[in-house]
Order: C-alpha cells, then sequence, then structure tokens
C-alpha cells in the first residue's frame, strides 16, 4: 500500500512538473510567431495557453498584442481590460 502512494505522489508530481515545462513552450512558440509577423498563428496558441490557465499575464499580453497587430482593436482593448479587471495587482 505505501509503495502504491508513493508511485501515485511522483506521478502527481510529475504531471505537474511536465505541465509547466509544456506551458514555457508553448509561450516561446507564441513568442517566436510574434517576433515573425505569424499573429493568426500566435492567437491560437495564446487562446490556447489562457484556456488553460485564464491568469496567465504572459499569454494575455501576447494574445492583445497580436490582436493589435491584426487590427482587432476592438478586442485587443475589451480583453486587456477585462484581464486588467481581473488582476487588480
Amino acid at each position: 500500500m505505501k509503495r502504491f502512494a508513493i508511485i501515485s505522489i511522483l506521478f502527481l508530481f510529475g504531471c505537474s512538473f511536465q505541465s509547466g515545462a509544456a506551458q514555457e513552450i508553448s509561450l516561446a512558440r507564441g513568442s517566436d510567431l510574434l517576433k515573425h509577423g505569424s499573429y493568426k498563428e500566435a492567437i491560437q496558441v495564446f487562446s490556447s495557453l489562457l484556456e488553460k490557465n485564464s491568469k496567465d499575464a504572459a499569454a494575455a499580453e501576447g494574445l492583445i498584442r497580436a490582436q493589435f497587430e491584426t487590427g482587432d482593436y476592438a478586442n485587443a482593448e475589451r480583453r486587456a481590460r477585462d484581464f486588467l479587471n481581473s488582476q487588480p495587482d
């Protein structure tokens, strides 16, 4: 029974570490897409990240920048306002 508990704990910690690494990789990919002018693809990456964690400031910033660059000013402004209102700090 102890082995099962230890294995379960290790599995849970392993999953959380992997998801954090995947988040960082996705943020880096979105940033690269922004740098190279692939705004529509960047919007998809950052939107996906925000679906998983709506409080991710880096993903929100990336999405707002990408929307701004595509001329989607209304959605960029709305998203920025919503994010700032949900994060008073």
